[in-house]
């Protein structure tokens, strides 16, 4: 069984995906947070698999900051990050792995 975090500043959107993962068969939401600094400190307790996160969550550090700093201490956690932003700020690309809110799920595709 995967365990999930999903982070967003908004409730709603929290519990939507979390009501959708919960629905994935080997997917279990464990918890929640609503700003980076949150969020970091709940991977860092531990037993988190995937993390669910928008890329901007006011206040305190943004959403990347914090994706960035996850990913160099804990590699094993895989990092799914939800934006309304398609492409890339100021570039006009499209990001590789860069999944829009509305487009989410088969999960098992994206381990």
């Amino acid at each position: 069984m995967y365990k999930v975090l999903v982070a967003d500043d908004h409730a709603i959107v929290r519990s939507g995906i979390s009501y959708l993962v919960n629905q994935q068969p080997g997917f279990t939401v464990v918890d929640g947070t609503a700003s980076g600094t949150d969020t970091y400190l709940r991977i860092e307790q531990g037993g988190i698999d995937i993390l669910i996160m928008d890329l901007s969550m006011p206040p305190g550090e943004s959403g990347l900051i914090t994706t960035k700093r996850i990913h160099d201490k804990f590699p094993k956690v895989k990092i799914i990050i939800l934006s309304m932003h398609v492409h890339a700020r100021g570039t006009g690309v499209h990001q590789p792995g860069h999944v829009q809110r509305c487009h989410v799920i088969h999960f098992e595709e994206l381990i």
